[in-house]
């Protein structure tokens, strides 16, 4: 029997919501009608975010060029911020295997 020393929780999607997700309902609060297509550019976005070849500010401003909607980079980054928080029931997950195994979290979010 194998046993787990260590967890490795990924913050982008699995603590919390996915980042393009955030960015779509803070742009749909502003009247945004998100079709499939939009929402695979924005996910094509988060990764360009991700890899590092855009940075959070050009994120910001790449997505409200791509909603078209009246909003600033900084409004919508200050939108999504404000958005992130723990999927309900996650935090009481990694306190459980924290007292089990060595829990590492990997926040991948923007910060300033």
């Amino acid at each position: 029997m194998a046993i787990i020393s260590s967890v490795l929780f990924w913050f982008d999607g699995v603590l919390a919501l996915p980042l393009w997700h955030l960015t779509r309902a803070a742009l749909e609060a502003h009247g945004w009608q998100a079709d499939a297509y939009a929402c695979l550019s924005l996910i094509t976005l988060r990764r360009k975010l991700r890899a590092g070849a855009v940075s959070w500010e050009e994120y910001c401003r790449e997505a409200v060029n791509l909603a078209a909607v009246p909003l600033s980079s900084k409004e919508l980054a200050d939108s999504v911020e404000s958005r992130i928080a723990a999927v309900p029931g996650m935090a009481d997950v990694v306190d459980e295997l924290g007292t089990r195994c060595a829990v590492y979290l990997l926040f991948d979010y923007p910060t300033h």
